[in-house]
């Protein structure tokens, strides 16, 4: 949102609120003409109900992207269960000499997203209730398709039809290998990509370089500044994209080196490193976690399941993805938009035979002693653990500098 935000101060006057910064509170729609709001607000947040009251117009943030990407020339849209802001972002480093305007779900280095040219625009596509039919892609790349979002969704067949929508209102659809059996295709043209030679664009990795194919020959090649098999796959989809535009993707991809929270080291203290990941979905924890196995021996995870409905769906396959670790700890779940459910903080932690760790408090003191004989200590989720992960190294290094121990 903010970085939709500061696309519309070329056109409007701006403001807004944030749950952690300023919460939300009737008081701050006084003056607006449009209120614009995320799919995780909802009916009975007082500033949508303020702006019922008196009469203003609500748009969904997806509505807005769609409006502001009309303006573009090519249009680029990412979607996917898993991957897709990785994705995204590895767009537009490979589009980097068109100088691409970019909306991407993540900070790099802490800046969200990227202003550029009005020639080309690359936005991350989100599923969650169909947001992304507000979209009107030139080229559509969708990476995978499985089940989640599963207290919108009510199976994965509803999830491919959703797909099949999207990539219905895209000129071209570039589809990952995996899901072309979904019957999905583009409104004009379907390409798809993948590591089969039975590919329209097909990808080789030798010597840690991957190679793009196109009928048989190399089209380009990269070396990648980040490890794990979903990264080449990502990478792959970009060198595609980029090479459907026509311009060397590899030139500005391989720059990249990564998104925030996505196996984002944020210190090393001690022989041990310390990573924050956002993966919640268990496709995504287990290929974090393997990728992360390649560089450590012995790893420890501090896991946040995310929301109840998808911790009820999913929590047995979560226990299975975590077990790659040596030691894992599970947190309560992160409520995120939906309300307590009593029960479901200990199923993956039961299913698993992990320790369950009630409360940050108890994160704390527990860290330590739990974690002093790993290579590797990942926090993840998609929520607040990633604020405490950060604090916790801040304190562990400025006690190095000080001498003092935790």
């Amino acid at each position: 949102m903010s970085f939709l935000a500061k696309l519309c101060e070329d056109f409007a006057d701006v403001d807004g609120s944030d749950i952690k910064r300023k919460g939300h509170k009737a008081e701050f729609v006084a003056g607006a003409d449009l209120v614009v709001k995320s799919m995780a607000i909802t009916d009975d947040n007082p500033e949508i109900v303020e702006a019922k009251k008196a009469g203003l117009p609500i748009v969904d943030r997806a509505s807005l992207l769609g409006v502001i990407m009309d303006s573009y020339g090519k249009k680029i849209a990412v979607s996917g269960t898993h991957g897709k802001t990785t994705a995204t972002a590895m767009i537009a480093y490979a589009l980097r000499s068109l100088e691409p305007t970019a909306a991407i779900g993540g900070s790099i280095g802490g800046k969200v997203g990227i202003v550029g040219k009005k020639k080309v625009f690359v936005a991350e596509a989100c599923e969650y209730k169909r947001s992304f039919l507000h979209l009107n892609p030139t080229i559509g790349v969708i990476l995978n398709a499985d089940f989640d979002h599963v207290d919108y969704y009510r199976s994965l067949s509803d999830v491919q039809s959703a797909f099949r929508e999207f990539a219905d209102k895209c000129e071209t659809a570039l589809i990952g290998e995996d899901i072309k059996r979904f019957g999905i295709k583009g409104r004009k043209q379907t390409l798809i990509f993948g590591f089969t030679d039975d590919c329209d664009y097909v990808g080789k990795i030798d010597n840690d370089i991957l190679f793009l194919l196109r009928n048989g020959v190399v089209k380009d090649s990269v070396r990648l500044k980040v490890r794990g098999k979903h990264n080449y796959y990502d990478a792959l989809a970009a060198l595609a994209v980029a090479d459907f535009i026509g311009v060397k993707g590899s030139e500005g991809l391989c720059e990249f080196s990564g998104v925030d929270r996505r196996a984002e080291t944020i210190g090393a203290v001690g022989g041990v490193t310390y990573i924050s990941d956002y993966a919640h979905h268990p496709v995504e924890i287990e290929c974090t976690l393997r990728a992360l196995k390649e560089s450590y021996q012995r790893t420890a995870v501090v896991f946040q399941p995310h929301t109840y409905s998808r911790t009820v769906t999913f929590y047995k396959e979560i226990a299975a993805a975590l077990k790659l670790c040596d030691k894992v700890m599970v947190l309560p779940v992160y409520a995120a938009r939906e309300k307590f459910v009593e029960g479901v903080d200990r199923l993956v932690p039961d299913a698993g035979g992990f320790m369950f760790v009630p409360d940050f408090e108890a994160l704390y003191s527990l860290l330590g002693k739990e974690t002093v004989d790993y290579d590797a200590v990942i926090f993840m989720g998609a929520g607040d653990v990633d604020d405490f992960a950060r604090e916790y190294v801040a304190k562990l290094l400025a006690n190095v500098d000080t001498g003092k121990k935790m």
